[in-house]
């Protein structure tokens, strides 16, 4: 076999080999994209507060710090079970991203605003389940605590409209 036809065929071998690495690598990189878009939806979904909460919410906002139980109680039974039902949503987000399944930037930028308020109002409530179970609500207060430690945004007291509006597509 002549040496030109040997030296052609090594070309084709490593522009063969190259280009399927760049192919696969390109890949990595769309499977990534694609995962981290399919846990940003998984945590919209999972985390939505029920309707009443929603719709509730100003009720919320209007209450003190550490609201006692008699302020939650007062807000009716409706509310209060939509707030229950949030802390339990909150409650498994915080072990989804103690397990590292939703990272915690992506959770403190979707909904860490609402995981602090909460928190902070319903903080004396939740005290009343922490006497009779001291693990209650755990994760929601471990997600609350690690939100605080590692903010997504450098001020977390502004919303996204100002910490991130030097944001470029």
């Amino acid at each position: 076999m002549p040496a030109e036809l040997q030296i052609a065929f090594a070309l084709i071998s490593t522009a063969t080999v190259v280009g399927g690495f760049v192919f696969a690598a390109y890949q990595f990189v769309a499977f990534v994209r694609q995962r981290r878009q399919e846990t940003a939806l998984t945590l919209m979904k999972t985390t939505q507060p029920p309707d009443l909460f929603s719709r509730s919410v100003r009720k919320i906002f209007e209450l003190p710090d550490a609201a006692p139980a008699e302020a939650i109680h007062a807000l009716g039974p409706e509310l209060e079970q939509a707030l229950i039902e949030t802390f339990v949503k909150f409650e498994n987000l915080g072990y989804l991203v103690y397990s590292r399944a939703i990272p915690l930037h992506m959770a403190d930028d979707l909904i860490g605003g609402l995981v602090r308020l909460t928190w902070r109002k319903c903080r004396g409530y939740i005290g009343q389940f922490r006497a009779v179970t001291p693990t209650a609500f755990e994760w929601f207060e471990w997600l609350y605590d690690r939100m605080e430690q590692y903010p997504a945004a450098p001020d977390s007291s502004v919303g996204a409209h100002v910490s991130r509006r030097a944001w470029k597509p």
